[in-house]
C-alpha cells in the first residue's frame, strides 16, 4: 500500500521494513498522478499514445487506420 494511501486511511507505518525501489517508484508515481493538472496528463497520454504509433511499421498503421476510421 503507498503511503498516501495509507495516509488517507490513517495507517502509521511503524518502520518495520524497508521501502524498496518498486515502492518508491509507485508510491512517486501516485503522487505525480495526484498533483497535475488535467493538461499535464493529457499531454504526457498524447505523447505516449504519439511514441506508440511512431514504433508502427507503414502497414501497421494503416492497418490500425483502417480500423478505427473503416466507415469513412
Amino acid at each position: 500500500m503507498s503511503r498516501i494511501k495509507e495516509g488517507l486511511i490513517g495507517y502509521d507505518h511503524d518502520g518495520w521494513c524497508e521501502v524498496d525501489r518498486a515502492v518508491m517508484t509507485d508510491e512517486l508515481t501516485e503522487h505525480r498522478l495526484m498533483s497535475m493538472t488535467i493538461l499535464e496528463a493529457n499531454s504526457i497520454l498524447e505523447q505516449s499514445i504519439v511514441e506508440g504509433y511512431r514504433e508502427y511499421t507503414h502497414e501497421q498503421i494503416k492497418k490500425a487506420y483502417k480500423e478505427v476510421f473503416s466507415d469513412e
